[in-house]
């Protein structure tokens, strides 16, 4: 995590933009040669440095499952690479990408197509892509920290670090505590950055001070687990080096679209997110493939989804909580799979639709 001249252990809320985090950060200066630059300066001049940029362009390593939403993170899981393009136009222009999951935002119609052929579409999109969003938008990131530090005297750790060769490299630490509440189970503390204990160092170039690398470290019983690092990225103050055709959608010939719920009496109505998950397992476990195309988006079962879920064992169906933008709630499971694996999750499910239904959306 670079070295740093202390350790400061901070209780914080999320922070605005980014992770959702709002922090207590001290600001240190540091002193290189006969300069003196403070943290906050650093923060001002890295926000001010990004703040017309046109376009930017992001390579990301996470922990996540391949098929899971962009937001969530698994310490368990491998690093994956995850690609972000953002244009700063009105209305944006988003494409982020990562193994087994794609969303394009065009400015006037959202695509998310989860492995190759499942595809949903929507008038707005920026849910589909959670604070990854807030990640591409650095300088409101920053300028929120400036804003912390000048209005609630914030804390945090700035240093300097040697590299191979070349000037010292400033790096600011922080660490936080994560959000938690009534309705958010332990369990799931480790699924969203924004809810777990970490540590967050930004790395700052020394000569242009711009961003140029962003670890999080989640806090874990095995440890600290690198769950998030910005290897790279590219600002164009111009939008000149995007190609349009990042931005535009190919549908898979053999597409299989998320279908709009339909209404299907009080009785589906009636029912709430426990109840649904309860239900779309139950039918999993009798293989009754038409009652889970009823209760999920997507259909119909695909043969991979019948093998993975045919005649599973329902451990415990936890209470449901609602955490982050997510418009629906997340309904904790324990399931055993016909294989023998023991699977412990999140099942996501919403009823913004016209059905006004609860359906199940993701957390598979």
């Amino acid at each position: 995590m670079g070295e740093r001249k202390r350790k400061l252990t901070v209780v914080s809320t999320l922070l605005v933009l980014f992770l959702g985090m709002t922090g207590l950060l001290v600001w240190f200066g540091a002193t290189i040669g006969q300069a003196r630059l403070s943290a906050l300066d650093l923060l001002s001049l890295a926000a001010y440095n990004t703040k017309n940029a046109g376009s930017v362009h992001m390579l990301i390593r996470m922990r996540t499952a391949t098929r899971d939403s962009f937001h969530v993170i698994d310490p368990n899981c491998d690093l994956v690479q995850v690609e972000l393009w953002k244009e700063f136009c009105d209305p944006p222009r988003w494409r982020v990408s990562k193994p087994g999951r794609l969303a394009v935002i065009d400015g006037q119609s959202s695509f998310l197509q989860i492995d190759s052929r499942f595809v949903t579409r929507s008038s707005t999109g920026t849910e589909l892509v959670g604070w990854l969003g807030d990640l591409a938008d650095l300088y409101q990131i920053l300028d929120s920290e400036v804003r912390l530090a000048r209005d609630q005297c914030a804390e945090a750790v700035l240093s300097y670090v040697t590299g191979a060769a070349g000037p010292l490299t400033p790096v600011i630490t922080i660490e936080a505590t994560g959000q938690s509440g009534s309705n958010v189970i332990d369990s799931s503390k480790n699924a969203w950055i924004a809810r777990s204990d970490n540590v967050r160092v930004y790395e700052f170039d020394p000569e242009t001070k711009f961003v140029r690398n962003l670890k999080v470290y989640v806090h874990s019983d095995a440890g600290d687990v690198l769950a998030l690092e910005i290897i790279a990225i590219e600002y164009d103050f111009e939008m000149t080096r995007i190609a349009p055709a990042i931005f535009t959608y190919k549908l898979p010939d053999d597409a299989v679209w998320f279908g709009a719920p339909q209404p299907l009496g009080q009785g589906y109505q009636r029912m709430r997110p426990e109840e649904v998950a309860r239900a779309f397992f139950q039918a999993c476990a009798k293989e009754d493939w038409d009652q889970v195309s009823r209760l999920r988006c997507l259909s119909p079962v695909d043969e991979y989804g019948k093998d993975l879920l045919g005649r599973l064992e329902i451990i415990s169906i936890g209470i449901p909580f609602q955490c982050g933008l997510y418009p629906g709630w997340f309904v904790p499971y324990k399931i055993e799979l016909k294989c023998g694996t023991i699977k412990e999750w999140n099942l996501a499910v919403r009823n913004d639709n016209a059905a006004r239904r609860y359906v199940v959306d993701g957390g598979i």
